[in-house]
């Protein structure tokens, strides 16, 4: 759930189609992006994304509380989840919506480059 100044949005897992996680180029931050299909609709305006920026400096040790029914309905849930942020956002999103998770890699170009 979103709740923005004027509209509450609430975004089924259902309707997220992929997760990325990307670094901010010469910051500690990264942005996690989540592709949604169909996009949030607010007037005329269609949002097929939504953004979220996470700090690198932080980092968190998660132990998500399920119950029984909790567990049979995202069986690929971890029992405990650490790292940053951002990565730990990600994981645990992925992990419930069911999707791929895209990050950064090292491309070599075809002459040698990145």
């Amino acid at each position: 759930k979103m709740t923005s100044s004027t509209v509450d949005f609430k975004v089924p897992y259902s309707s997220i189609v992929r997760v990325y996680l990307l670094p901010k180029p010469h910051s500690n931050q990264s942005h996690a992006i989540i592709a949604l299909d169909p996009p949030i609709r607010k007037g005329q305006t269609f949002y097929p994304q939504i953004l979220a920026m996470f700090n690198d400096d932080e980092y968190l040790d998660v132990a998500p509380n399920l119950d029984a029914d909790m567990k049979a309905k995202f069986p690929t849930l971890e029992d405990k989840y650490d790292g940053h942020s951002g990565e730990v956002f990600v994981r645990v999103l992925k992990n419930m919506a069911g999707v791929k998770l895209t990050r950064q890699s090292l491309f070599p170009a075809a002459d040698g480059g990145h």
